[in-house]
Formats: structure tokens, sequence, C-alpha cells
């Protein structure tokens, strides 16, 4: 196959380009198009910061971090916990009322509490994507459609990637079907139609790789300027590259002890300069603002506590205690590095310990995407053509932790490299919340892996290596029976974060103004259109049914609303009998939405006594 690699690489190109064309198209269409303004995502902190970028403020010269609910009630119980921090803050904003009557301003000293917890100037996430989306709106417009543009480019750039790394370290017809199975895999291409560094990670991830492999095959100062730069791009991305790139310097040198000492040090000092140099623009930022020199971020310890005390569940998107989080974050003076060991001291048990961890591990071989600021099912909704991709995470995750095995059998110390980065791959999600946005880079590379495994199978099979094919199936069956115990496959994947807002930030502004002026017709389809996005389930519910999961009800309680809306107006249309069937079905949903939560109370009171 060396002698088609071009050709190759351009059928992989032409396919992928396609495949997005298609989704683009269908995605800007739906309500894909509009969730980037969404007040509670980071979406919509992404688009504020690029276009304050933009407008001119290119050093970021002022304290900007996100101010959502979850922030508000940790502000408040800290303030109330801590009355003398709290008078602080109230004195810097006293506020008068329409009487006269002097007052506080509580909510702004909330925010600046919450601001100064999080670093102040420090940027509050690593800063190179805001930068990139600002860039982008400084030459095309604030529209991010042109932003993604540029992260279809990368995905497309990444399947090659995909194919020209597994080429060089599995063969090159692992390497293909790696980047075929990548090219098809939904969960992967999902987020570049989002305003979320999803993408940019996972092709930095495969750049960082490949740049790695090849400098440490063919050592050269060329090869170490471009590796320093794309270190330094890593990391300005996501700054949890460091806990890879530092390793991986000192074994390269190791690496290059027995060649040519010149030209080592040559390449070594290459890649130190280029990665230094790519870095110094975030430098020179944070000492001209005021902020530390070498922070990246400011958002690691609240993050950390958050999803890392006795009380997480990682397997539920989004859940976290306040009571927890506070008494965390407390205790470690707002410090990352403080925060792990004492939330790691705030467990009981080792039992305790290892529910939480063991879940997290969990989370990152599940079959299904635990969703956060966008849902990977709503998106299939929007796009057939994503929702037709045919490479599911299902079959993936064990063929992928069978690749692990292989490859350390055949590549032996060549795969540390490798490996290494997925480990680094999976830190987002021990470090934080185990949602599917945050393990993209991980599923890159196993589903590489799981490419890997089944080359080696077919090989073994044609060869006739009986024992190296009985050794494949075996533990690829022992991987499945891990991998598939995790979640059961008919869980409901949908909760009311990834319904609501579609409603919220599409269509409410819109249905309200036409119901105000009188024009039913036109609410009944622009809410019918809304309507046709949900899926089957609840459609296909009865009144025999029975729900078994707590976000299936809430859900149900949240649809069946929109149903009665929808059959409300119809009545006002002169359609009753089409307004009935709407009405109908939201008693329907609502009605087992009550049943569940009556078996759900009746539980606990039988547990409790």
């Amino acid at each position: 196959m060396e002698q088609y690699k071009w050709w190759i690489s351009a059928f992989i190109l032409l396919v992928s380009a396609l495949l997005r064309y298609g989704y683009f198209q269908e995605a800007r269409q739906s309500p894909a198009s509009t969730l980037h303004t969404w007040n509670s995502s980071d979406m919509e902190f992404y688009d504020a910061v690029a276009k304050r970028l933009a407008s001119g403020d290119w050093l970021l010269d002022t304290a900007m971090q996100p101010y959502h609910s979850w922030h508000d009630e940790v502000a408040q119980a800290m303030l109330e916990r801590y009355p003398e921090k709290a008078s602080a803050y109230y004195e810097r904003f006293p506020k008068t009322d329409s009487l006269g009557v002097a007052g506080v301003d509580t909510l702004a000293a909330r925010k600046a509490y919450m601001s100064d917890l999080l670093g102040g100037k420090t940027f509050y996430q690593d800063p190179l994507y805001a930068y990139l989306i600002a860039i982008t709106y400084k030459i095309f417009g604030s529209a991010p459609h042109w932003v993604y543009l540029w992260q279809m480019l990368l995905g497309v750039l990444l399947n090659v990637l995909v194919f020209w790394l597994g080429r060089m370290l599995f063969g090159s017809l692992a390497g293909l079907l790696g980047a075929v199975l990548v090219m098809l895999s939904g969960p992967i291409m999902v987020y570049e139609m989002t305003l979320l560094r999803s993408t940019l990670t996972a092709f930095l991830t495969v750049l960082s790789l490949f740049t790695y492999s090849a400098v440490l095959q063919q050592p050269s100062r060329t090869g170490g300027i471009a590796l320093g730069i794309v270190a330094g791009l890593s990391m300005l991305n996501q700054s949890y590259f460091v806990l890879f790139w530092l390793p991986a310097f000192a074994w390269l040198a190791w690496q290059l002890r027995s060649k040519d000492k010149k030209a080592a040090w040559r390449t070594l000092g290459a890649v130190v300069a280029s990665w230094m140099l790519t870095l110094s623009p975030l430098f020179y930022r944070n000492a001209k603002v005021g902020a530390p020199i070498t922070a990246f971020s400011g958002a690691g310890a609240i993050i950390y506590v958050s999803y890392n005390g006795p009380t997480a569940h990682p397997l539920e998107p989004n859940f976290w205690d306040l009571k927890t989080t506070v008494d965390l974050l407390d205790k470690s003076g707002g410090s990352l590095l403080a925060a792990v060991p004492v939330c790691l001291s705030a467990f009981e048990s080792k039992e305790e310990l290892w529910r939480v961890y063991r879940e997290k591990l969990a989370s990152l071989f599940v079959w299904m995407e635990i969703s956060n600021n966008i849902s990977y099912y709503m998106y299939c909704q929007f796009s057939p053509t994503l929702a037709a991709l045919p490479a599911p995470y299902y079959w993936v995750a064990p063929l992928g932790l069978v690749g692990i095995v292989l490859g350390f059998w055949h590549l032996r110390r060549s795969f540390i490299p490798y490996f290494w980065m997925l480990a680094v791959s999976a830190l987002p999600l021990f470090l934080s919340t185990s949602v599917g946005r945050y393990r993209t880079p991980f599923v890159v590379l196993i589903t590489l892996l799981a490419a890997f495994t089944i080359m080696f199978f077919l090989k073994s099979l044609l060869e006739r290596k009986w024992k190296a094919l009985a050794l494949t199936v075996a533990l690829s069956a022992a991987a499945a029976t891990y991998t598939w115990s995790i979640r059961e496959r008919n869980y409901f994947t949908y909760y009311p974060n990834d319904i609501v807002p579609v409603y919220l930030i599409h269509y409410s502004e819109r249905l309200v103004k036409l119901e105000l002026e009188g024009k039913y017709d036109e609410y009944t389809a622009l809410l019918g259109e809304f309507l046709g996005y949900l899926p089957k389930f609840f459609y296909e519910l009865n009144i025999n049914s029975r729900l078994r999961q707590t976000n299936q009800a809430n859900c149900c309680q949240f649809v069946a609303r929109f149903f009665e809306m929808q059959g409300t107006i119809l009545e006002l249309a002169g359609k009753p009998q089409e307004g009935r069937k709407y009405t109908e079905r939201a008693q329907i949903l609502r009605a087992l939405a009550e049943d569940f939560n009556q078996r759900l109370e009746a539980k606990r009171k039988s547990q409790s006594q």
C-alpha cells in the first residue's frame, strides 16, 4: 500500500469533506445554528470572549469569567459562610434604591468574589481557542459558521493524520481502517458544529503524536522546530498537555543519546526554543495585564472540587453537590494543587474513593455520550448525516482496550509515547466531569487501537496463528464484558438540558411574538418544527408504558408542556380535533411521569424504614 499512500490520503480527505458538507448544510438550518447563544454554556462564553478580543482588546485586559447559576450558588454560600469576607465585598458595591435607601448590590459583590476566586485577569480557560475564534470574527465577521468551517477542515485533516500516524506505528492497513472508523464516528464529528474546543484538541492530540513520532524516528532541527511549535500550541489550547510533553521531551533526549550528539543537541535545542517561543505570547500578556506570568487558566480548582469529592457521580451529567463543593473549595483555598489532597482526604473509606474513580474510568469506555453544553443525540435529530454514521463506540471501546495490550506486545518501548498520550487524554475526565466532549481525543486514539486489533485478528487468521487468534478473541470478550456492562444498552440518553435549551434559544421568542400577533397557523408550524426534532420515544409511549429513569420522567414533564401548548393553539386556530391529539399525548406523558415519581418516593420511604 505504500505506493498508494497519497491516493489513500486524497480518498480520506474527499470522503471526509463530503460527509461534513452534508452535516454542515443540515445542522446550519436547524437549532444547532443558534445554540452557541445559550447563556449557561461554555459556547456563549467563548463567543463573548472572542468578540471582546476582536473589538481591539487583544490582551483581554480585564477580569472576564462566565457567571452561570452554579457560580452564583457557590459565591452566595461562601459569602454566607464568611461574613467578614462578605463585608469586604459588600463595601465595594453600595447601592441606593428608588426611595433613596442605602443598600448593597449583592449580585455585583458575588460576581466580584467569584471573579477573584477564578483568578481575576487570568484566562478562565486556556486561551488558544478563544483567540482563533476572535481572529475568525475579525476577518469574516462574528457569525460562528466561519468557525465551524475551519473546525471541519481540522476534522478532515484529523482523519488524514490518523491514517499517517497509524501507518507509522501499526501499518498502512491499520492506519487506513483507523482513519475510516474515525471518519465514520458521529461522536467525534459532532463537535465540529459547536463553539467548543473538542475538535481542536483532538486534532492537536494526533498532530502532537505524529510530529513527536516523526522526530523520534528522524531527528532534525526542522523537525525539532515543528515539534516545539506543536507542543506550545497544544498547551495553549489545553494546559494539561504539559503532563505529556515534559516526560516526552525527557524520553526524546534519552532515545537520542546514542545518536550523533551534535545533531541530538541541535534537535533538542530547536524543540525547547520553539516551544518557549510559542508560549511567549501568553507570558507577555500575563505580565502586561498583571496576571501570574505562567498561568494558563483560572478555572482548575473550582472545577476539580465540584466533581472529585465523595458526593460525585461521574456517570450522571453535571451532577454536583453545593455543600461538598463549598467545603472543599474553602479547605483548598482556591488552589488546584491544594485541592487534590483535600478532595482525596474527604473520602471516609477506600470503597467510597474507588466508587468515584471506578465510575470515572468507566466513563472512558461507556457506549453513550454523556451530554454537556450540547447533546450528541439531539444533534443526530438535527442532522440525518450525523445520525447515519456507522462507527458506534459500543464496538470500538472493547477492541481499543485490546489494542492497548497488543500495542505493548508488538511495539514494546515504541508504544510508550502513544500509551502516555492516551493516558493524558483521559485526564480531563478525572480532573473534571466525565462528559463526552472531554473524551473526544481519547476516543480518536482508542479508535485507532481498535483498528489495529481488527487488523491483527485478520492477519492472525490468514496466517493461521491460532494462539494469537485465540488470545485476541479472549481479550476482546473480556473487554466487551466490561465495557458493555457499564450501562445497559437501552438506557435513555436524553436529559431536560438537552431539550429545553433548544426550545428557549431557537423558538421561544418567535413563538411568543406569533401568539401575541394571533398568527396561530404560523405558531403551530414553528412549534411543530421543534416537536419534529424530539425523539420518537415521546410519541411511542402509551398509558401502559412504565418509565424507569429519573431523566425519562423529567423529560416527559417538559415535553408534555410543549405538546399541551401545541394542542391549545391548534384549538384557537380552529383545529380542535388535531389539537386534542397533542393534548392527549401531553396527558399520557404527565401521567407516566407522576407514576414514576410516586414509585420512586415509595421506594425511598421503604429504604428509610
